[in-house]
């Protein structure tokens, strides 16, 4: 479960948002579902919508009178959260925890079988132990595109040439990207690569003359 997200009050003005948003709504009804990110300083770093169904009241009204009565937040660690707005005989606010979505590569059924081809060849001509796993987890940035940045070793091995082999593979990595309030985010994930040294082919007898 994610953090208890902070209340409406502490997230913005909540009269002056009312207000603003009573101007603007003249009969129409209807919610709207924003995301509200903040950066580690405690400023407001994104406003989006989510979700919505405001009739004659405009998404980009409803951005703008939040991003006005948007209050700064305790510095720390980034954060975001969901606040509902709903329209009608009265105006209502609350706020949700965000809704997170971690990537997911696409790619993973060929990159396994590359991998296991290329462990297959060098363990021909390498004193590897047959039958012997290592895994090696490795630190990826990927973007709100699903395309690999950055790379990393986080955890390796114990065996170098290994974890060389899984990090040549993940610039070739795939990945439906992360979303934070279904909007595609980057993110950095950890992606743990085992490689099994296949078992040692025995000598193939001679048939019968």
């Amino acid at each position: 479960m994610g953090s208890v997200p902070p209340t409406v009050d502490l997230l913005v003005d909540s009269a002056a948002l009312v207000e603003a948003i009573g101007e603007m709504q003249g009969e129409s009804s209807g919610y709207a579902i924003s995301s509200v990110s903040t950066d580690s300083t405690g400023a407001i770093d994104d406003i989006w919508i989510v979700e919505e169904s405001l009739g004659d009241t405009s998404s980009s009204q409803i951005l703008a009178a939040i991003t006005d009565a948007a209050r700064t937040q305790t510095p720390g660690s980034s954060s975001t959260t969901l606040l509902r707005i709903d329209l009608g005989d009265q105006i209502r606010l609350r706020t949700g925890r965000s809704e997170e979505c971690r990537p997911a590569m696409t790619n993973r059924e060929a990159f396994a079988q590359a991998l296991t081809a290329r462990v297959a060849e060098l363990a021909r001509t390498r004193n590897f132990v047959p039958g012997q796993t290592y895994t090696s987890l490795v630190w990826v940035y990927v973007n709100a595109e699903g395309d690999v940045e950055q790379i990393r070793l986080r955890e390796g091995s114990r065996r170098a040439e290994f974890d060389r082999l899984a990090i040549s593979f993940a610039p070739e990595w795939e990945f439906h990207p992360a979303l934070m309030n279904r909007k595609p985010v980057a993110v950095w994930v950890a992606v743990p690569v085992s490689i099994r040294v296949p078992p040692r082919q025995s000598p193939r007898r001679p048939g019968p003359g």
